[in-house]
C-alpha cells in the first residue's frame, strides 16, 4: 500500500522551511545534508473515514515508525502545466538559483510556471519554480527557483515535472481523532511530513 494520498487534504500549500539551528539540533528533525538546507513541510487531514478505512490508514502511517522511515510522496499540489521529455539543458551548479531546462517547446511563452515543481532525475529534491519562464527557439528556459540548488546536476539528465515529482519525506507529527455520530464510528487524521535528503 502505497501513501494514501487520495484519503488525505492540505491544509495549507507546502511551507518551505529555512531552519537557522546548528547541525546537530537540526538533524533531530530533519536528514537533510548541510545544516541550513532549506526542506518543504506539508500538513494535511484526512477526510472522515469509516473504521475500516481508519484502520488501514493507521496501519500504514505506523508502518513509518515515526520519522525513522523515508518514503515518496506523491505531488499533492494541483500543477498549472505539464511537460513530458524535459531534461536539464546544462549542468546546474550546487549554490544556484537558477536551472536550464529543455525540451519544453521552442519559443514558448509561459512554459513553465510559478509555483509548479521539478524535479531533476538523480535528486532527492524537489524544487519550485519561483518565476514563469518563457523557452528560446531551442525549446530551452533559465527556470528560477525559491531556493538555491542542494546538489550539481548533470546535463541532459531527465526532469519530473508538476504531477510526475514525488517529495521524498518522513512524518514530523501525527494524531487521529474519533468521531462517533448517531449512525456510525468515524476518524479524522491529522499528519505533517517534512521533506528529507
Amino acid at each position: 500500500m502505497t501513501f494514501p494520498i487520495s484519503q488525505f487534504e492540505m491544509l495549507t500549500h507546502p511551507v518551505l522551511v529555512s531552519d537557522t539551528r546548528t547541525a546537530d539540533n537540526r538533524l533531530y528533525r530533519n536528514r537533510n545534508q548541510g545544516s541550513k538546507t532549506p526542506y518543504y513541510m506539508f500538513e494535511f487531514s484526512s477526510i472522515e473515514l469509516d473504521y475500516a478505512e481508519s484502520r488501514k490508514v493507521a496501519a500504514k502511517i505506523n508502518s513509518y515508525h515515526g520519522s525513522l522511515v523515508i518514503f515518496q510522496l506523491p505531488n499533492p499540489m494541483i500543477s498549472l502545466k505539464s511537460h513530458t521529455g524535459l531534461v536539464v539543458a546544462k549542468a546546474g551548479s550546487k549554490g544556484s538559483d537558477t536551472i536550464t531546462i529543455g525540451g519544453g517547446g521552442s519559443n514558448t511563452i509561459g512554459a513553465f510556471l510559478a509555483g509548479d515543481f521539478i524535479r531533476p532525475n538523480g535528486s532527492a529534491k524537489a524544487y519550485e519554480i519561483a518565476e514563469d519562464a518563457s523557452t528560446d527557439f531551442l525549446g530551452e528556459a533559465d527556470v528560477k527557483l525559491t531556493q538555491a540548488l542542494v546538489q550539481d546536476y548533470a546535463a541532459n539528465a531527465s526532469v519530473d515535472y508538476g504531477d510526475d515529482v514525488e517529495f521524498q519525506v518522513c512524518v514530523d507529527s501525527y494524531s487521529a481523532g474519533d468521531i462517533t455520530p448517531q449512525n456510525g464510528f468515524y476518524a479524522v487524521h491529522d499528519l505533517v511530513l517534512i521533506e528529507q535528503l
